[in-house]
């Protein structure tokens, strides 16, 4: 409702189609407001430096991901650093998993804020920020957004922080993204320090039904199937297990709305290295082909081809081809 009236305030433009909502504009603008045309925004990647909120947008305005990157500014967040939200087609494939309930039994609660519920990489069982009581987390996260750039056929984005840096080994976590518009995106974690560590990757999927494949798992949408699997930098099959509406400890699990919770495939790639260690994720709502020569990278769609070099963990996007 205010978005709506503010939007025709200063813009002269409304933000969402005629409905209850216009009340409030009719009420401070006068009637004539609701003759206000519909505003069209450009959809197109972006980054919210401020908030540490980065959208990587396709031509297909129902395919885009969000990614969590941005030095932690706010006393109450969730331990989420460098998570992705992949929709796809409309439908909101790899999701975040909500919060469920503010006064919910501790496990509950501490499970939905913690970073072993998200898109990212948990490690040593360690959260990214230490969750001191309900609303109240210390040892802010701290993070740099290295890269954000888009083009017509792709869009970047390299983000890292330092949220281990407190703990021995001091662990860095860097994560790139590219999203080939619209169907396929390819993640890169990769963990830099010293020592050896448990490392753990989620990907929590949305509503869909599901199978588990060995690195890996299927949903099958209303758009079709969209694949996640897991690789290791010399683009061997990850093991992986894939868990949902697990109570103990709580495991796959999404909440869109409070109070209520539905269980959901949880992807899981555990593996206990020495560092540095990367994984390579392709996500994609397209059959593929994945291949690696030396550093050289090349997964083959039926229309796209997309090759880059990858050393040190890290993408070269200056080597990225996409034909």
């Amino acid at each position: 409702m205010t978005l709506q009236a503010v939007s025709v305030l200063v813009r002269g433009e409304r933000l969402y189609e005629p409905g209850p909502w216009d009340e409030p504009t009719a009420w401070f603008l006068g009637v004539r407001a609701l003759d206000a045309p519909l505003r069209k925004p450009a959809r197109r990647t972006v980054s919210f430096a401020a908030t540490g909120a980065h959208v990587l947008r396709g031509g297909d305005p129902g395919s885009f991901a969000t990614f969590r990157c941005g030095t932690l500014r706010d006393r109450f967040s969730q331990i989420d650093m460098l998570h992705l939200d992949v929709w796809w087609r409309g439908l909101n494939v790899l999701v975040d998993a909500g919060s469920f309930q503010y006064n919910a039994a501790p496990e509950w609660h501490e499970h939905f804020m913690r970073t072993a519920s998200h898109n990212t990489i948990e490690i040593d069982g360690l959260d990214q920020m230490k969750h001191h009581r309900q609303f109240k987390v210390i040892y802010w996260t701290k993070a740099a957004l290295q890269h954000s750039s888009d083009s017509p056929r792709a869009a970047f984005a390299e983000g890292e922080h330092y949220g281990y840096r407190r703990h021995p080994g001091a662990a860095v976590h860097r994560r790139s993204v590219i999203f080939v518009k619209d169907d396929l995106w390819i993640v890169v974690d990769r963990v830099e320090g010293t020592g050896v560590h448990a490392l753990r990757l989620q990907w929590l999927g949305g509503v869909f039904p599901w199978t588990a494949a060995a690195n890996g798992m299927d949903l099958s949408t209303p758009s079709g199937p969209f694949t996640v699997r897991v690789l290791d930098e010399d683009g061997n099959a990850a093991a992986a297990t894939v868990a949902a509406g697990v109570a103990v400890p709580p495991r796959g699990w999404l909440s869109r709305y409070y109070g209520e919770k539905v269980a959901v495939p949880s992807l899981v790639v555990e593996r206990r290295t020495e560092l540095p260690a990367t994984f390579v994720s392709v996500l994609s709502g397209a059959p593929y082909s994945a291949s690696l020569a030396k550093n050289r990278w090349t997964i083959e769609l039926e229309n796209d081809r997309v090759v880059f070099d990858m050393a040190g963990g890290r993408i070269d996007l200056d080597s990225v081809s996409i034909r």
